[in-house]
């Protein structure tokens, strides 16, 4: 039986399978369906599932997740319901096979159809009907799982959604469809770290860097303030379980970054996650701030509810388009826009992660919110000192540079920004190489800087 499981699984899905645990889940479950289907009328107990716990079988990461929650059989029996439809649905044939020329609201065991009629969807009724039968007293006894504080819905394993158009018109709890998360294939099934792929419309996206802590290059005073970031992310655990910090103040942290543009505000957040191993999510706000009334709301709660349960750190870029000053309420516009504000800082106060705004100016942001904040970290216009290493950063290793260009003395002579001197850099290199040259020269460097400033309508 194992082997015949493990064909299946390698021709319908590429799934990195660590131990055999999960082969032999689904071995115990194909044997629940053909002896529920053949004793449907009858009180019969579950099928006892199968333990390996101590014995010489690698459990795996799906295992582990079965053992430390703890699940009981029935339990087991839910999850496995809902993983098999993603890695060998044709276990569910049978089910299938009955439902097709049945309508849906007649079939005891539940389920419906997928979107292409050839798969079967299993339904909380299914997972009744496969652990109970028709004995009612079971039924209604395991519907206690089907709560947001149990363990396999408090951790985002299994979701309930909606079924077909048909059984929707009596829509009843029984009716909603079984399935797992995202990030619990990606991680329990796939065996991959989860990284969720959002569609243009989603109002974050993951930032990374290549760069690493020692390239931070910061005022003294300010890498002080960002290493109380750090600090937190790294002892933030350890708060919690030693000393039960939630009990007498709020667990997230919250950090306003303000200063001028390129000045390294979104390099920071970024490096801080790279850091200490958290993704980090910036938030566009232009997609977040809607036209349409309680849009703004649902696109911020569909950022918190995916932050929270993955430890992101969100970070608020431009942030003054809502954390700036409130307006006052002389139209309906303007009481529902200072509504959008205080949801937003309500879902802030709330998180327990990091949230970092940032911001050009620190008298653009409310004053109520001002307050909030456990630390607010200026980015100042690097000086000199700080420009040369930017330089130096930003140069290639091996690049041959010409006689005539001091980096010091370029660094004293342009009061730039450290995303000014990448792009500069990146600039004066594209010239070297049209140019067929061997060496980087001043004047190459000099129209470059010319040209970024321009840019901005600037002037040397």
């Amino acid at each position: 039986m194992i082997d015949k499981l493990e064909l299946v699984l390698d021709k319908e899905k590429e799934i990195d399978l660590s131990s055999k645990f999960i082969q032999l889940e689904l071995e115990w479950f194909q044997d629940i369906i053909s002896f529920r289907l053949e004793n449907k009328d009858k009180p019969i107990r579950l099928l006892k599932a199968p333990h390996y716990y101590n014995s010489d079988i690698e459990l795996g990461k799906y295992g582990d997740l079965v053992s430390e929650l703890k699940l009981n059989d029935y339990e087991r029996l839910l999850l496995i319901l809902a993983v098999v439809p993603h890695i060998v649905p044709s276990l569910l044939s049978p089910l299938l096979n009955r439902l097709k020329g049945i309508r849906p609201v007649q079939f005891q065991e539940g389920g419906t159809f997928s979107k292409e009629g050839r798969a079967f969807i299993p339904t909380i009724e299914t997972f009744l009907f496969l652990a109970a039968g028709q004995e009612l007293e079971k039924r209604l006894d395991l519907l206690r799982i089907f709560n947001n504080k149990h363990a396999l819905i408090d951790n985002h394993i299994l979701s309930f959604g909606g079924t077909n158009t048909e059984v929707e018109e009596e829509a009843f709890f029984p009716n909603k469809i079984i399935s797992i998360t995202e990030e619990f294939y990606s991680n329990f099934i796939l065996n991959q770290e989860y990284a969720p792929v959002f569609g243009r419309n989603f109002p974050a996206q993951r930032i990374s860097t290549k760069m690493e802590w020692e390239d931070l290059v910061l005022r003294s005073s300010t890498k002080m303030q960002v290493e109380e970031l750090r600090n937190w992310l790294k002892y933030k655990d350890i708060l919690q379980e030693k000393y039960n910090i939630e009990k007498r103040a709020k667990v997230g942290f919250k950090a306003l970054f303000y200063g001028p543009p390129g000045t390294g505000k979104t390099m920071t957040a970024a490096i801080l996650g790279k850091e200490l191993g958290k993704d980090v999510y910036r938030v566009d706000l232009s997609l977040i701030v809607s036209k349409y009334i309680g849009e703004t709301e649902k696109n911020l709660a569909k950022i918190f509810d995916k932050a929270e349960r993955s430890e992101w750190i969100l970070f608020f870029d431009e942030a003054d388009a809502l954390f700036g000053k409130r307006t006052t309420t002389e139209s309906s516009n303007d009481r529902y826009a200072n509504q959008e504000v205080s949801y937003l800082l309500q879902r802030v106060e709330e998180y327990k992660g990091m949230v970092i705004l940032a911001s050009n100016f620190k008298a653009n942001i409310d004053r109520a919110f001002i307050r909030r904040f456990n630390t607010i970290v200026y980015f100042p216009i690097p000086k000199k000192d700080e420009r040369a290493k930017l330089w130096k950063l930003c140069l290639p290793e091996g690049i041959k540079l010409s006689d005539d260009v001091d980096i010091n003395q370029i660094a004293g002579q342009y009061e730039l920004t450290g995303a000014h001197v990448s792009n500069i850099v990146n600039h004066a290199l594209i010239k070297m190489l049209a140019e067929n040259k061997e060496e980087l020269d001043k004047s190459a460097i000099h129209e470059s800087v010319i040209q970024e400033l321009t840019k901005e309508g600037k002037t040397i």
